[in-house]
């Protein structure tokens, strides 16, 4: 059951005051939700070695625990970025082709 607003300058009573605070608590989760989108890379129509290059200089502007998401059309970046997140200790989270994108989503790992 709804709750009946006043029409005045008075501040909110207590049943108002909770649906306030709930909503914003709800409105901070949907906050946390999107920060766990990774942050986005297009190189495509770049050939090797650099969307490893770009990826690399993105990947440094990222707090542990974010992730990127690169796009790629070079057949060869499977390879680059594979070695890329060995060398460097990233998380190659995913890497998969369709119709000859290539998607990679890296987690920057914390360094020791």
């Amino acid at each position: 059951m709804p709750v009946p607003r006043r029409n005045s300058s008075v501040a909110p009573g207590p049943q108002e005051r909770y649906f306030a605070t709930e909503f914003r608590i709800k409105n901070r989760r949907n906050e946390d939700l999107m920060a766990d989108e990774p942050h986005f890379l297009d190189t495509t129509g770049l050939n090797c070695p650099l969307p490893v290059l770009k990826a690399k200089k993105a990947m440094k502007t990222l707090k542990d625990g974010e992730r990127l998401k690169v796009h790629a059309t070079d057949p060869a970046s499977t390879i680059d970025f594979r070695h890329y997140c060995a060398v460097s200790g990233y998380l190659l989270e995913t890497m998969r082709e369709t119709d000859g994108l290539f998607e990679y989503i890296i987690v920057k790992t914390p360094t020791p």
